[in-house]
């Protein structure tokens, strides 16, 4: 499997070259460690709750308590093309929000910001309805389309492979990227192991064991935290 341009958070090189493999047998852990950059770059967007890589938005669903702010998931915002508010079917377009009105205010934050505030989609049911919604949890009837997220080394890495190449420069911090090679370098030692012993004595015949899927070192989980969204 070829590193995930919508996911890697550094390339197959650079993990290569921090790992210290050098060019000893370089087709021989090429797909494992491709393997593993994709699924490091996961766990830590599940981590952080957000998605980090540079990507077009065709339709982010959002409710409104008609707040002035929107929060955008994909960080951060670099333009956005199009709002759009569907009927209570969620398909029908109801309306269309003038770019005049709204404003990116914050974009790392993901502030899209409407002064008068965004119109309200609670959801209220006739008299007597057992499934009502409360005013904090609107309808997701307010769609975003956007261009958001950072520009990685593998974005920069494809755009240089391109015919017309579009002259990206990378934006994502860097730590972000240390963080997930940290995390490799550390699965990568582990391979062969039973990743799910954390510990284990022959003494006491005792383990202590953690969920397999975990594939983060603590400073990589610290720096994904620093970078966490929850909306």
């Amino acid at each position: 499997m070829p590193v995930d341009s919508t996911l890697a958070l550094t390339t197959y090189e650079t993990a290569r070259d921090v790992i210290g493999l050098g060019n000893d047998s370089p087709t021989a852990s090429l797909v494992h460690i491709e393997r593993i950059i994709n699924a490091v770059s996961e766990a830590m967007a599940k981590a952080a709750g957000r998605p980090f890589v540079r990507a077009t938005v065709a339709s982010e669903a959002h409710g409104s308590n008609c707040g002035p702010r929107l929060f955008l998931r994909r960080t951060p915002v670099v333009s956005v093309s199009a709002v759009t508010e569907v009927s209570t079917d969620g398909v029908t377009v109801a309306g269309t929000f003038d770019t005049s009105s709204y404003y990116i205010e914050d974009a790392e934050a993901g502030f899209l910001t409407m002064r008068s505030g965004w119109p309200g989609t609670q959801f209220y049911p006739s008299s007597g309805g057992v499934d009502m919604l409360l005013p904090d949890e609107p309808e997701r009837r307010i769609r975003v389309a956007y261009v958001g997220g950072y520009i990685t080394p593998e974005l920069v890495r494809l755009d240089g492979l391109e015919v017309t190449p579009e002259g990206l420069v990378r934006t994502l911090p860097y730590d972000l990227e240390e963080a997930c090679l940290a995390s490799v370098a550390s699965v990568l030692r582990r391979s062969g192991q039973d990743r799910t012993i954390v510990s284990e004595s022959t003494q006491t015949v005792s383990k202590s064991f953690r969920e397999s899927s975990e594939l983060l070192t603590a400073e990589t989980l610290r720096v994904c935290h620093r970078y966490a969204r929850y909306v």
